[in-house]
């Protein structure tokens, strides 16, 4: 049954992992599914899920969990040294495209890296999304992807998610690890009002639009 394979790999990440290609090929399998495999990582995907057997907001947490909690703190050296850990990338921060999937991916890393025990794999997570999917394109993906009534809620998590990053990311580097900066609170802060501004001035090109028609 498909969900039968897809439980199958969530299992299997949660769990001690014996050797690199095995990784690799279960990392390939989800990212192939929902379009954010790599092309050279593309022989890893031949056993394929079933079409729309893996569910973005069902599924994902638990791999992203997994990678931050048990896989990347094993693996992380290994992947770095073997040239790939852009396939674990791929489950937080995507390599920005069009599709839609990349940013849900990214909005559901901020609240799984949130949620989930703190390391320093976690706090080099924050600090890729926040370069590449600030709350401009996660705003753009919300209302895109859902109703109104629905996007207004989402969208209320997502700004008490993504104001929370700098703090959260303080208290746990505190004096033992530094704090990137482009997550130290001001900068942090400064470049969120920036694009709130860009937000709130897009919609009221679009209300003038509308109101003139």
């Amino acid at each position: 049954m498909a969900q039968d394979d897809v439980k199958q790999v969530l299992d299997a990440l949660q769990s001690p992992i014996s050797n690199l290609e095995t990784l690799l090929t279960l990392l390939a399998r989800p990212l192939e599914s929902i379009g954010l495999l790599q092309t050279r990582f593309q022989k890893y995907a031949s056993e394929k899920f079933p079409k729309g057997s893996f569910n973005i907001p069902k599924h994902l947490p638990v791999i992203q969990r997994a990678l931050l909690q048990n896989t990347l703190p094993s693996w992380d050296s290994t992947l770095r040294g073997e040239n790939v850990l852009e396939i674990a990338d791929q489950f937080f921060c995507p390599t920005p495209s069009t599709l839609q999937n990349a940013c849900r991916t990214a909005l559901e890393a901020y609240t799984t890296i949130l949620s989930t025990p703190f390391n320093t794999i976690s706090v080099r997570y924050l600090s890729k999304l926040a370069r590449s999917y600030p709350i401009q394109p996660l705003f753009d993906s919300i209302f895109d992807l859902n109703p109104s009534n629905i996007a207004a809620i989402h969208w209320e998590d997502c700004v008490r998610t993504v104001i929370s990053v700098p703090t959260k990311v303080a208290n746990f580097c505190g004096r033992e690890h530094s704090v990137p900066d482009n997550l130290q609170y001001d900068t942090y802060i400064t470049d969120l009002s920036l694009h709130v501004e860009d937000i709130v001035w897009r919609l009221s090109s679009l209300d003038s639009v509308s109101q003139g028609e």
